[in-house]
């Protein structure tokens, strides 16, 4: 019983010290509601996805993935049971970056069957040695859970891809 009295007096002073501080944000103007980050998330995939469908040069699956190919490859497609190796550039509806094997140097390998379900899908229509703009939106990526600290929930993400290689197979150059 002692605790939710002390728990509520420490967040008390939490607060007063931010107010102190100068970190607390700042109120909206009178009239005008705070801004709701999953709203302001909504509305920007609601424009790229617009976009992205209006481009004849975009593909839509029934899954909702959207993939536009950059290059075509000219070896064999993967099957959902190959490891494949790609470089790859994931970004928000907003642009930013969250992942990059790029900015590693170093192209990435695994299972297709331990990725999100856009890359499964997505891959398996891109020959080796191509290249692809994968649009996920969350029903096929991180859903309404996100990925916390990287990937807000309810994100459409933006992969970048180039399939570099399938395991077992001959590497097209």
């Amino acid at each position: 019983m002692i605790r939710k009295p002390v728990l509520f007096v420490a967040a008390a002073l939490v607060s007063c010290a931010m107010v102190l501080a100068g970190s607390e944000q700042a109120s909206p103007p009178s009239g005008q509601a705070p801004a709701d980050p999953a709203a302001a998330l909504k509305a920007k995939t609601e424009e790229l996805l617009a976009k992205v469908d209006a481009d004849a040069a975009v593909q839509k699956k029934p899954s909702g993935l959207r993939i536009r190919m950059e290059r075509e490859g000219e070896g064999p497609l993967p099957l959902p049971s190959d490891r494949v190796t790609v470089n790859y550039r994931g970004t928000l509806v907003d642009g930013k970056e969250f992942d990059s094997s790029y900015k590693r140097s170093a192209p990435a390998t695994f299972s297709l069957r331990g990725v999100i379900a856009c890359w499964t899908e997505g891959l398996q229509l891109m020959k080796t040695g191509g290249k692809a703009t994968l649009y996920c939106p969350p029903e096929i990526a991180y859903g309404d859970k996100g990925y916390p600290g990287l990937i807000p929930p309810g994100a459409t993400l933006v992969f970048e891809v180039e399939l570099l290689g399938i395991e077992g197979r001959p590497v097209v150059k």
